[in-house]
């Protein structure tokens, strides 16, 4: 398997990661219940419940299904997520995410078509 790899997203976007500066991976049809703490960078494609702690980046791909709350310096996502979201530095959703919760950042954007159903607080975390 290649070091990096690609995924296409929506609107003609490419997004890559390099697996190897990934702290944990969850892959597609993986199914995941419990406490994650990590040091470092993560990457969900999975379905994933309960409740989320990464002091880098969490990324979320458009097949994963998230039912937890997440905490997290900077989180990206694609993919729907059921829960609250506290962020240290920033919030960045690209469609076709969803958000059912809350969600606090400093800051906050997101693309056409992405839907947000949450209280929005904006500030520091």
């Amino acid at each position: 398997m290649s070091d990096v790899m690609t995924r296409n997203l929506d609107f003609g976007k490419i997004e890559s990661y390099d697996e190897q500066n990934l702290e944990l991976y969850v892959s597609k049809g993986s199914h995941v219940h419990g406490v994650i703490r990590v040091k470092g960078t993560a990457r969900i494609d999975g379905y994933f419940e309960g409740k989320i702690h990464t002091d880098l980046t969490l990324q979320i791909g458009k097949d994963a299904v998230i039912v937890a709350d997440i905490h997290a310096s900077t989180l990206i996502s694609q993919g729907p997520i059921r829960g609250d979201v506290i962020a240290q530095q920033q919030v960045e959703l690209l469609a076709p995410a969803t958000v059912d919760g809350a969600i606090s950042s400093p800051k906050f954007s997101f693309e056409q078509g992405v839907q947000v159903n949450a209280m929005i607080k904006m500030g520091k975390s």
